[in-house]
């Protein structure tokens, strides 16, 4: 078990450091797509598979969940860019615009695998 944690340690951290030396951390973080990504996935997960399933299958769906409303924020960026912003100075906006389908990605890859075989591990 502490390999997997050292695992998905290293990953973070590597993550971290490209994410520090490309923009800064503070250009990843976006509260409003954490809340889109992390609570569309949660009420994905329930729908999908309503109150009775198992624990390891709603992981599996909330982080389906999280890609889908990563992607989702995605679109909806783009829609509110196109309408609502001159298209000369969009650079900084379609780069928070992609935030969401990070945290999707992050979410689905990266936490859902190592919370999965930690409930397989149990």
């Amino acid at each position: 078990m502490a390999v997997k944690v050292l695992g998905v340690i290293g990953m973070l951290g590597i993550i971290g450091w490209v994410m520090s030396l490309a923009a800064g951390l503070g250009a990843f973080i976006d509260p409003v797509s954490i809340f889109l990504v992390f609570g569309g996935a949660v009420f994905f997960s329930i729908a999908r598979g309503a109150l009775d399933q198992t624990i390891e299958r709603a992981l599996q769906y909330f982080g389906d969940g999280a890609v889908y409303f990563g992607w989702l924020g995605f679109i909806i960026g783009a829609i509110g860019i196109l309408k609502n912003h001159d298209l000369q100075n969009v650079g900084p906006i379609i780069a928070l615009n992609t935030v969401p389908v990070l945290y999707g990605y992050l979410i689905s890859w990266i936490f859902v695998p190592f919370f999965a075989s930690f409930i397989e591990g149990r």
